[in-house]
């Protein structure tokens, strides 16, 4: 894939994120999730049962950079939550037009007090 065809599937998530359609996030079938204060997940009908949770405490999230390399991507954000914002490093696993994994990097004390 492409610079361009990575940042636009990533940014497809981040816009359903957003708009809290979780159905519609580029999961491919064996997505993987792992972070801080939640996971591992493994499976699209487990990670979206997981976003479908946290989409109800994320506000949005404000993407600054994308640094890409091939197929692997970090995505640089702060993360608008109810218990505030948080900076976040996001790394993604993307291959044909689909999300293989997600790992966000954040200390997670922030929320962990709310």
């Amino acid at each position: 894939m492409i610079r361009e065809d990575v940042v636009s599937v990533i940014q497809n998530y981040f816009d359903c994120l957003k708009d809290k359609t979780v159905d519609k996030m580029p999961f491919a079938a064996d997505v993987q999730f792992d972070a801080p204060t939640a996971g591992p997940f493994s499976g699209s009908d487990a990670v979206q049962a997981f976003f479908s949770q946290a989409v109800q405490f994320i506000v949005q999230a404000h993407p600054k950079q994308f640094v890409v390399d091939g197929e692997n991507a970090v995505v640089l954000m702060d993360l608008e939550t109810l218990a505030g914002t948080l900076p976040v490093a996001e790394a993604f696993h993307v291959v044909d037009g689909k999300i293989k994994s997600i790992r966000p990097y954040y200390d997670p004390r922030p929320i962990l007090t709310e």
